[in-house]
């Protein structure tokens, strides 16, 4: 598998001021379990920015060296113990905020996005005329969800139609149909019968599963307009224009038809795009939110973003406005989009972790930057290409970056570094929300109570 989640829904509780050691230990004991599990000793890397990446980077470090505070001091040692051969890369959600906000259109994402994954569980009673309550996905028994969880939706009504017409083509000829059982005349027939069945329920179960979600999908994609929503997205992610993009966002904010949810998503991609030289915008759009009726606790959102991975706090410059390199990059997306298709269009950003991976595939951990990432123990190994890369994402990853993960493993299998990602949840933009009104809460609590043990 590519990616793990310890279920452990927000990181909000490890801010300062707030200190809580029992999600810490949670934490650092499910990547000590991984670890052990994979049977790595990693060299060990963190963002230098986030002190929460570098208490579990220490922590970690001091457990492997330790037996994991037991007296097996060989504990990570497991033979061809190269520390070279794997690192275990620690980045904050915070360097990315954007990825959490946007309409991803892939078949995972968008079931998360729209309906919500819990456990591989999601529950399609609101969002379906259907019957089912709750569908299980699962890429161990179901070949279908294996082939397609990163598809993009465009491309997904294609695959879908190919196995519904297999389904029939078989439903048709086979001795579980009408006609069929109608011709159970021999041990035989009914061996055979009884061998078939179960198989053909399972397909049966499987393609009705798939027809539920595509069709509530769709369902949701029209009703909330999300084509023109999510090009609005993109273009606040890749394309700087204060004036135009205002106009655009206050048009959505104000058209009653928009939920209140895709109004504040807009209203967060503006702010941390224009922090600087839109903050009288930024307010403007934050009364017309409160005007609209939105929760006071969501509104605090727009702030406490800023708060949490705003330009002063993050590490990366993820809108490519202050470098050379940055700029060609906008130019170029800029005269490509003409030449792109409509999934492509609704899927120009990258998200950062692309970018880290495409870099330590080219040069080792050397590529990402001292100034912003610092690796622990023997320096010698930056110039090395771990040939095995966990990536633990504190404060919650994404389908989007399980996506890009999935896709740098096949591109890479059997000839280059394999890619692991992890963290202590999978957001959507619902979860990124709620999250960031945490740290409101734990901002306010008193002081007694920051710290828990």
């Amino acid at each position: 598998p590519d990616l793990f989640v310890l279920n452990e829904p927000s990181c909000m509780p490890l801010e300062a001021p707030s200190w809580n050691h029992q999600l810490f230990d949670r934490i650092c004991d499910g990547l000590i379990s991984v670890l052990l599990a994979l049977k790595q000793n990693p060299t060990i890397v963190y963002q230098k920015n986030s002190m929460i990446a570098q208490r579990i980077a220490e922590e970690i470090e001091d457990r492997v060296s330790t037996g994991n505070n037991t007296s097996d001091f060989d504990l990570f040692h497991f033979g061809n113990n190269n520390k070279s051969n794997t690192a275990l890369l620690i980045l904050d959600r915070r360097d990315d905020p954007v990825t959490p906000l946007l309409n991803h259109w892939t078949y995972t994402a968008m079931i998360h996005e729209n309906l919500g994954i819990t456990n591989n569980r999601v529950d399609v009673a609101k969002a379906s005329s259907s019957k089912e309550q709750e569908v299980v996905l699962n890429v161990q028994d179901d070949e279908f969800y294996r082939a397609t969880q990163h598809m993009v939706f465009g491309e997904l009504g294609s695959a879908l139609k190919e196995v519904v017409d297999e389904f029939q083509k078989h439903e048709g000829s086979s001795i579980a149909s009408g006609a069929g059982r109608s011709k159970l005349q021999s041990i035989e027939d009914i061996q055979r019968f009884m061998e078939n069945y179960p198989e053909f329920k399972r397909q049966e179960g499987m393609v009705a599963k798939h027809v539920t979600l595509t069709s509530a999908l769709s369902r949701v994609t029209s009703e909330r307009n999300l084509f023109d929503m999510s090009e609005l997205e993109q273009e606040l992610a890749c394309n700087e224009n204060l004036t135009e993009a205002f106009n655009r966002v206050e048009t959505f904010v104000e058209d009653n038809n928009v939920p209140l949810e895709d109004k504040l998503r807009l209203v967060l991609l503006y702010s941390l795009r224009y922090q600087l030289e839109g903050e009288r915008e930024i307010r403007f759009l934050e009364r017309s939110l409160k005007d609209c009726g939105i929760d006071d606790a969501l509104l605090r959102t727009v702030g406490l973003l800023r708060k949490y991975a705003g330009v002063a706090v993050r590490g990366s410059d993820i809108f490519n406005k202050n470098t050379v390199v940055g700029a060609a990059k906008t130019i170029v997306r800029k005269q490509m989009e003409g030449l792109k298709g409509v999934s492509n269009v609704l899927m120009r950003y990258e998200p950062l972790l692309q970018a880290r991976l495409s870099a330590i595939k080219l040069a080792g951990l050397n590529a990402l930057r001292e100034n912003e990432f610092k690796i622990l123990g023997q320096q010698k190994t930056a110039a090395v290409r771990p040939q095995n890369l966990i990536v633990f994402m504190v404060g919650g990853t994404s389908y989007a970056e399980a996506r890009c993960v999935a896709e740098f493993n096949k591109e890479q299998q059997g000839r280059g570094m394999q890619v692991i990602l992890g963290s202590n949840t999978v957001h959507n933009t619902r979860s990124f929300m709620h999250d960031l009104v945490k740290l409101h809460n734990e901002a306010l609590m008193p002081d007694s109570q920051q710290i828990r043990t």
